[in-house]
């Protein structure tokens, strides 16, 4: 905030850079973010669920961070539950590449929607 208010632009790149690298967020991690989507709360959940188990393997070679999944921002939508499962990938982990077998095998509901969002602008 001071340097906002000093227009001191070149310190505030400097330290939201370096909070950035402390915290694990890009240009120092990729971000994948995986919203789901369905009339129910539990179906929005459970592939999800099922995904961050299956993904969990992977923790273990500091490759992978799970966070979630958990009720999205915006919960609920015109009717529809929604929940989302953050992944914090090393930055020179290929998240397509990585997620794509596993996404194939998501048990989905006819009615329940995932979207993936990697290097996602926003997360809300």
């Amino acid at each position: 905030m001071q340097c906002a208010l000093r227009q001191d632009y070149e310190a505030f790149y400097r330290q939201e850079l370096e909070h950035r690298r402390e915290v694990g967020y890009p240009p120092f991690t990729r971000l994948v973010n995986l919203l789901s989507v369905d009339a129910s709360a539990p179906t929005a959940e459970y592939p999800l669920t099922q995904l961050a188990q299956w993904l969990e393997p992977l923790m273990g070679d500091t490759l992978l961070q799970i966070l979630g999944p958990a009720p999205a921002p915006l919960e609920r939508l015109e009717n529809r539950y929604r929940y989302h499962l953050l992944l914090k990938f090393a930055p020179d982990a290929e998240p397509a590449e990585l997620l794509a077998p596993v996404l194939e095998q998501l048990p989905l509901d006819e009615r329940a929607r995932v979207k993936v969002d990697i290097d996602p602008i926003q997360l809300i």
